[in-house]
């Protein structure tokens, strides 16, 4: 029984040890493609990891990132004050659901909350 005890904590030490050397543990959060970057213009121009994206292009982008559980870090000019409501991205990530982070500026690196 000893030597059935030890083989399975060799086995499962070695294993643990296999997966963390080719990096399959990797936390969502540290995965740069789970988080998008979008930047709304007083304009309506629309910037998606610093390039420019289309409505329609970033429908599409949605629909495909929806269903990864990924994070998407918005930002627009006067959002301080109250992120607006009727923006296209807005309404866009309302209708994903997809999860959402705000922040201050283009930098993303001061978040609302």
């Amino acid at each position: 029984m000893k030597l059935f005890k030890l083989y399975t904590l060799l086995f499962l030490l070695f294993t643990g040890c296999d997966i963390r050397k080719n990096g399959n543990t990797k936390s969502p959060s540290s995965d740069r493609s789970a988080i998008l970057h979008i930047y709304e213009y007083p304009t309506k121009k629309i910037k998606l990891n610093g390039n420019p994206i289309s409505v329609k292009e970033l429908d599409k982008r949605f629909l495909d990132f929806s269903g990864k559980g990924g994070i998407v870090y918005y930002s627009c000019v006067g959002v301080e004050e109250e992120p607006p409501s009727n923006s296209d991205v807005i309404v866009l990530l309302k209708k994903y659901r997809i999860s959402v982070k705000i922040f201050t500026d283009s930098t993303f690196t001061t978040p609302i909350y």
